[in-house]
């Protein structure tokens, strides 16, 4: 199963950026399973849907993961709605750098 997430980027360092707190820095790389207890990975359903409702930075990244469905812990997977989900773990498959607002591409991580 396939989810999405926009996190803020470095395109100087090729740093991923917690949108909660900027102090911390990520060096992601497909295949990189990344894990989180307590309310888990925030994902959405569609690469559109996490476009739209979080590439608000001034450099984005998105952050393609796949999960098993036993580390779905909520939403709806079934629905043909676009939404948020909730995941244990995921692995990473694919980083891409969104252009920034100017639409010019941004190196990759």
């Amino acid at each position: 199963m396939i989810g999405y997430k926009v996190m803020r980027y470095d395109p100087e360092t090729g740093d991923a950026l917690s949108a909660a707190d900027a102090r911390l820095r990520f060096q992601l790389s497909p295949g990189d399973t990344m894990q989180m207890d307590g309310k888990g990975i925030y994902l959405g359903t569609s690469r559109e849907f996490v476009t739209d409702h979080y590439a608000i930075n001034d450099h984005n990244l998105l952050v393609e993961m796949e999960f098993a469905p036993e580390d779905l812990l909520e939403g709806d997977l079934s629905s043909v709605c676009d939404g948020e989900i909730r995941v244990r773990r995921a692995t990473i498959v694919r980083l891409e750098p969104l252009p920034d607002e100017d639409d010019e591409p941004l190196p990759g991580p």
